[in-house]
């Protein structure tokens, strides 16, 4: 599998897992755009992981995002675990969302597009993805509509302790994410990606391709199509990643600087919904403490 370098898991986790309640159906939970890290936490020690889940739905840089997958590596942990066990009541060992634990998860935990870890792309030489999982197998023919009403009904079980968390970082996730796409689009941020794109082209990156760190990663996932092997993709990522890191580090400096000054004022304009948000969060970690 081929894994688009925007982004290991496309999409966002609070509307996965509530879609997945709401349907009966559910699907693997996938990454929602956020992140912080806590006021006065010593450099290079992770948040409190109350203070990841503000992160986890409102981020603005890297080191925000990163520390937001540590929460919602937990939330997937936890989901998971209780749906299979769920499901063994029923019969039927699975093992769903790939068994990832939440240190797994938050490890894969990317967002190259909007908020791309640089330091970590360049020191790896990767795009850090995560691709190439796959799903365990299904149930036998004559256990499959069993399998698909059992599945529905731990799915819709597992998710219900999170939901509260999930709709409340959602409410401000939604309004946040409009902001840092304003960010992105403004005039500013625009004019500084015309020396990424000009930077990118020095090293032989089509213009058409080079306008924004999307069009680059989507073309570079197109570069890794003609990879005939694994060891193939390795290499192309080897190569691009460090130039990628180079070229676009003016522009994600600048648009991390505007995007945290605009974080500060969103989160004291939403002080009551952040405070019921941390609340939650509270919960669920202490959930995910009782388990360990």
């Amino acid at each position: 599998m081929n894994t688009p370098k925007r982004s290991a898991w496309p999409g966002g986790l609070a509307v996965a897992m509530i879609a997945a309640l709401l349907s009966g159906c559910g699907a693997a939970p996938a990454p929602s755009a956020i992140g912080r890290s806590a006021p006065g936490t010593p450099a290079g020690r992770p948040a409190p992981l109350e203070v990841a889940a503000l992160d986890a739905f409102v981020p603005a840089t890297a080191a925000e995002w990163a520390d937001g997958g540590r929460f919602e590596g937990t939330i997937n942990a936890l989901r998971d675990a209780s749906v299979d066990a769920c499901m063994a009541r029923y019969g039927f060992r699975v093992t769903v969302g790939f068994g990832l634990s939440a240190a797994a998860f938050a490890a894969i935990y990317v967002n190259n597009s909007q908020f791309p870890d640089l330091a970590k792309i360049a020191r790896t030489r990767s795009f850090d993805v995560g691709s190439g999982f796959k799903a365990p197998p299904g149930p036998p023919a004559s256990r499959r509509k069993a399998y698909a009403a059992d599945d529905a009904r731990c799915r819709a079980a597992g998710v219900q302790p999170f939901v509260g968390v999930l709709r409340a970082g959602s409410s401000l996730q939604d309004r946040w994410m409009g902001i840092v796409n304003e960010i992105q689009s403004s005039g500013p941020v625009r004019a500084d990606l015309a020396g990424f794109a000009s930077c990118l082209e020095s090293k032989g990156v089509p213009a058409s391709s080079a306008g924004s760190l999307g069009a680059f990663l989507a073309w570079e996932t197109g570069v890794d199509t003609h990879a005939r092997s694994l060891a193939g993709i390795h290499a192309t990522d080897a190569h691009w990643a460090p130039i990628f890191a180079r070229c676009a580090g003016p522009t994600v400096s600048l648009q991390e600087r505007l995007q945290s000054a605009r974080r500060a004022a969103f989160l004291r304009q939403n002080s009551g919904r952040v405070r019921q948000l941390e609340a939650l969060a509270g919960q669920v970690v202490a959930a995910a403490r009782g388990r360990g």
